[in-house]
Formats: structure tokens, C-alpha cells, sequence
């Protein structure tokens, strides 16, 4: 199920990892798009997704949920340190929905900027990396736009210097992207403040 055998920069599958999958829904819509789509360009490699769960009955879910498709593997394990399994530069997009506050909150930055120093390397060289995370006042109070917008540029900052550079940035969740703990989130839009950031790897 690991990829030992996935060479750098594959000239035939395009790599997308998906990192704490939960229970497999977004991975499935991104499958399902997928097979939908019309590709023009024959030459345009095949996505081969790749989802890491920790917790198994999350991981139990998401292999039922995907069962039927044949350009998926999922790995039961943490993925700090599955991480590590990947080919430097093999891996073409890198998606994390809503990652554990151990890997995103500013007072625990020292322990999870060594994480995404890994990811950066992981990634092929024109690798993109999307990062659905949000921000929540620490008395469950309104999250401010002035508080807000000093976050999203601390996030930006924090992850310029760890060597992505930032394509794009959207208030809330992509369209389409769908998760237990993004249903939960979207129903309180005051105090849980979504943002969507698109990196790549800096040249």
C-alpha cells in the first residue's frame, strides 16, 4: 500500500496525496470528478490519489466509500510519519483539509514547521500543496475581520518561509469539498472562520 515504488517525478501517474482523509468523502468527490472529466490531452498523466488516515474507523469508512475505485490507496497510519515513505520531489499535489491543530496552531509552530520542511520535499517541482484551515477566537467569541486578516498573513508568512510561495487564497472551503468536520464548521460562520490557501514550491 505504501509507495515505495513511485518514482520521482512520474512521468505516468500525477501524485495527489491527501493527508487525514477522515472517513474518504473528499477523495471520493475528487474520484468522482475525475472520471467524469473529458481529458483532451492524451499525453496528461493519471491521477493516482494516495489518502492517510490514523484512525481506523475513519480508514474502515473511506476504504468501503472507495472500494470500487482502482487509482486509490489508502494507508491506516500517521501521516507525519508515512510522509517519510514518499520519493523526494514524486509528489505532485498535496491536499489538507482541516489538519489537527498540532499541525497548524501558531503556539505549537516549532514542532509542525519541521513537518512541512518534509512536505516541501516531498513535493515534484512545480508540486502544489492546498491547505483548508480555519481560525477560532480562543473565547468562542465573533472572529473579527481585523483578526482575521492578521492570521491569514501569518499563515501566509509561516509557510513563504518554509519555502512555498502563495498561488491563491479563497475566504471558506473550495466548492464541492465536503467532510464531516466541514459541515460542523460551516454552521457556525461567526466564530470558525474557513481559508483556503493554494502554495507551490518555491523555485
Amino acid at each position: 500500500m505504501i509507495c515505495y515504488d513511485v518514482p520521482c517525478s512520474s512521468k505516468t501517474f500525477k501524485i495527489i496525496v491527501e493527508l487525514g482523509m477522515g472517513d474518504g468523502r473528499l477523495l471520493r468527490k475528487l474520484l468522482d470528478v475525475d472520471k467524469e472529466a473529458n481529458r483532451k490531452d492524451v499525453r496528461e498523466k493519471r491521477p493516482l490519489y494516495f489518502g492517510i488516515e490514523i484512525e481506523k474507523s475513519n480508514y474502515d469508512k473511506a476504504k468501503s466509500l472507495l472500494e470500487n475505485f482502482a487509482n486509490v490507496k489508502l494507508i491506516n497510519g500517521s501521516f507525519e510519519v508515512l510522509i517519510n515513505d514518499f520519493s523526494d520531489c514524486s509528489i505532485d499535489e498535496i491536499i489538507s483539509v482541516l489538519p489537527d491543530s498540532e499541525f497548524i496552531d501558531i503556539g505549537r509552530q516549532d514542532s509542525w514547521q519541521k513537518f512541512y520542511r518534509v512536505v516541501n520535499r516531498k513535493m515534484s517541482r512545480h508540486g502544489s500543496f492546498r491547505l483548508v484551515t480555519e481560525l477560532i477566537d480562543d473565547l468562542l467569541q465573533p472572529v473579527s475581520d481585523e483578526a482575521y486578516n492578521v492570521w491569514l498573513h501569518w499563515i501566509i508568512d509561516t509557510f513563504e518561509n518554509l519555502g512555498f510561495s502563495l498561488t491563491q487564497i479563497l475566504e471558506g472551503s473550495p466548492d464541492g469539498y465536503e467532510s464531516e468536520c466541514l459541515e460542523r464548521f460551516k454552521g457556525d460562520p461567526e466564530r470558525i472562520r474557513l481559508a483556503t490557501f493554494d502554495f507551490i514550491k518555491k523555485a
